[in-house]
């Protein structure tokens, strides 16, 4: 992890990785949750022109079937999945509000 890491939500400094990558242009992208506030955020963060890159066109109607990303069958498994355990342990972690979750590609 990089010395520059600052969580978006409380400013931390400490943050431990999570067992996810992303390939984007080379590199791969990681996912590191806040020591401080369990926040998830993918570092290094993608420059401005970067997402934009990363969020062209082709994003939502191309696929890929090294990473899986909108292959048709990738999102008939998504679709199939219950929710239920996952669902419910985020009502133990939050008594009342909304959760907003952002960056889920296929909607699952």
């Amino acid at each position: 992890m990089s010395e520059d890491f600052r969580c978006n939500l409380c400013d931390s400094s400490k943050a431990h990785p999570i067992p996810f990558r992303y390939l984007f242009k080379n590199r791969y992208l990681q996912l590191l949750e806040c020591d401080v506030c369990g926040l998830r955020s993918i570092w290094p963060r993608p420059s401005d022109d970067e997402i934009t890159e990363m969020y062209a066109a082709d994003y939502f109607t191309g696929s890929n079937k090294e990473t899986h990303h909108m292959e048709e069958e990738y999102v008939k498994i998504l679709s199939a999945v219950d929710y239920t355990e996952g669902i419910a342990d985020m009502k133990k972690r939050i008594s009342s509000g909304s959760v907003l979750e952002i960056g889920c590609a296929t909607g699952n």
